[in-house]
């Protein structure tokens, strides 16, 4: 997740084993770092997001 944190582009989503779920980087903004959280997006039969943007989690 380090590495993910440090080279990811931002915005980008990452699949974890857990289908539905995805970690989301988060850009840096008004002097806050780059961080994470996380998605849950429910996939359809084609294993595809059903949504563009699913529930952000987010600390």
């Amino acid at each position: 997740m380090t590495q993910f944190l440090r080279e990811g582009k931002d915005w980008e989503r990452k699949a974890t084993n857990i289908p539905g779920v995805f970690i989301l980087k988060l850009p840096s903004f008004k002097g806050r770092s780059a961080s994470l959280a996380i998605e849950v997006n429910p996939i359809g039969s084609s294993g595809a997001a059903t949504k563009k943007r699913g529930v952000v989690v987010r600390s």
